[in-house]
């Protein structure tokens, strides 16, 4: 097991240097890196990739089972208009769970569990308005276009 993790470590590290390396706007397929890095793209591969971008501090848009691109000035909205949606995604998901177990448990709590109970949903709320406000005014009422590689395989 501790072999498996210092070979994924010096894999992650591998990726990191190479995409620190690319330009930015560059479109990178998963089989190019594959190719040039020599390490396998499978599903675990395109994680150790997206934690090798975290580390090489390089945002990026997926392109959905082909790759990524890599920020460039000309896709910083877009980055960012996909961050917002995320956020309205997982706090739509909290409010909902929210609606279930007040409707489940809140006769049952005890009153301060309540108050604190009230006080999270007002929260989640609030953050909810905002990032709704927020994806609204950046990206209008539809979310940001599925990405795609442009000009064949990169």
């Amino acid at each position: 097991m501790i072999e498996s993790m210092q070979r994924r470590n010096v894999e992650v590290e591998r990726l990191s240097v190479y995409f620190h390396d690319q330009p930015d706007g560059e479109e990178v397929s998963w089989l190019r890196v594959e190719h040039e890095t020599s390490v396998v793209m499978d599903a675990k591969g395109r994680g150790l990739a997206r934690r090798a971008l975290a580390r090489a501090k390089r945002p990026y848009v997926a392109l959905r089972n082909v790759g990524v691109r890599l920020s460039a000035p000309e896709t910083a909205m877009e980055i960012m208009g996909w961050r917002f949606v995320r956020i309205d995604r997982a706090v739509r998901k909290a409010d909902r769970t929210r609606t279930i177990l007040s409707g489940r448990h809140m006769e049952q709590m005890p009153e301060e569990g309540k108050q604190r109970f009230l006080a999270l949903a007002a929260f989640f709320g609030a953050v909810r308005v905002i990032a709704s406000e927020a994806k609204a005014r950046l990206l209008g009422s539809q979310p940001p276009p599925v990405p795609t590689l442009r000009g064949g395989d990169a």
